[in-house]
């Protein structure tokens, strides 16, 4: 083994022991900033943008390995990713996932504990191979008869992880449904059934809620985070996970709503699609998301959207509830804006529970 590479494990061994402050730097004054956590997709993901964000990102998290329904294991790594990552010295924490995210394969894999162990071993084994800090467990569609298993499975490949001085982090479903009751209460969603957060929080060194998503149904657009139900989503989180450990999920994408049928894509795609159809983009004061609408061969079409003001008012939200950081879905379908200046994604000033825009 070369010289180099031991020198490399040495060094992720100790930011493993450091924990999850490891990732990121500490401004002398403010205390600890925010992480900031970019998911990446093979081949939709550019490593020419990435090299061009060095330094304004702290943790890559591309969608690498996927768990079969047999409890094998299908891994897709990009060494592209793998190259570039380690030469600009930014940390990669790939995503292990239920095959195409299918609820059945979940509930095979959870049903089969007796092949958990050697799984959580090929995982570790070959996260120290490639010199990954660690990898994020992202199973959807868990059945809430299968919420215990998911907590022993989580549990016991954070443990074999750990052991081998990487992180674990989980990521979550949101836990509350899309829009409130008569009464104003946020009811539980779908996700909450197979998810036991505080257990699963407890298993791990952190843990991303996925607070997007919360209108995709076709014929029911609405905004894909808004505000209301993203802090309602965090707050609801906060009774049972420290905010220590707690990212935020944020949307990079937009949604279209076209009559039946719904798109999404990069938020440039969105811009170049008003500018076509002549529709004024407008933010929504409430939901503190983008919106604009428009009829196209007699079909009501409705986009909601995300910027760069909406995307750091979600940013400064995480700071003022104290949570660790934020986790983004995903690079490559971001506002270009985002990036400007020296410092983007940093939260507005924050003093107590007020914000003071800084724009």
């Amino acid at each position: 083994m070369s010289e180099r590479r031991v020198t490399r494990r040495a060094a992720l061994a100790a930011m493993a022991a450091a924990g999850l402050g490891s990732l990121r730097g500490t401004a002398a004054a403010a205390g600890p900033r925010l992480l900031r956590q970019f998911y990446w997709v093979n081949g939709a993901s550019s490593v020419a943008l990435l090299s061009r964000k060095a330094g304004r990102v702290d943790l890559v998290s591309p969608q690498w390995f996927h768990v079969q329904a047999s409890g094998r294991l299908r891994a897709d790594l990009d060494r592209e990713l793998l190259g570039v990552a380690a030469e600009l010295r930014i940390p990669l924490m790939p995503v292990v996932v239920n095959e195409g995210f299918r609820p059945e394969v979940a509930s095979e894999v959870l049903g089969r504990e007796g092949e958990w162990q050697r799984l959580a071993e090929e995982l570790s084994t070959t996260a120290l191979s490639y010199g990954l800090r660690g990898l994020q467990i992202d199973f959807e569609g868990v059945a809430g008869d299968a919420r215990a298993s998911y907590v022993r499975f989580v549990a016991r490949l954070a443990r074999v992880l750990r052991s081998r001085r990487l992180l674990c982090s989980v990521a979550v479903g949101a836990p509350l449904a899309a829009s409130p009751d008569d009464d104003g209460r946020w009811p539980d969603g779908p996700h909450a059934a197979g998810l036991d957060y505080a257990s699963l929080a407890q298993a791990v060194d952190s843990m991303t809620v996925m607070t997007y998503d919360q209108h995709v149904a076709a014929g029911s657009p609405g905004p894909v985070a808004g505000q209301p139900w993203v802090e309602a989503c965090v707050r609801r989180l906060l009774d049972d996970v420290p905010a220590s450990r707690l990212l935020l999920g944020i949307p990079l994408y937009y949604r279209r709503w076209s009559g039946e049928v719904v798109f999404e894509g990069p938020h440039a795609e969105a811009v170049e699609l008003a500018a076509r159809v002549g529709a004024t983009v407008v933010l929504d004061p409430r939901q503190g998301e983008k919106t604009f609408s428009f009829a196209e061969r007699g079909v009501p079409n409705v986009v909601w959207l995300q910027d760069r003001q909406t995307l750091r008012e979600r940013v400064t939200l995480a700071s003022r509830l104290g949570l660790a950081g934020f986790s983004a879905w995903r690079l490559g379908h971001e506002d270009a804006a985002l990036w400007a200046g020296d410092t983007p994604l940093e939260p507005y000033a924050v003093q107590g529970t007020k914000t003071t825009s800084q724009r």
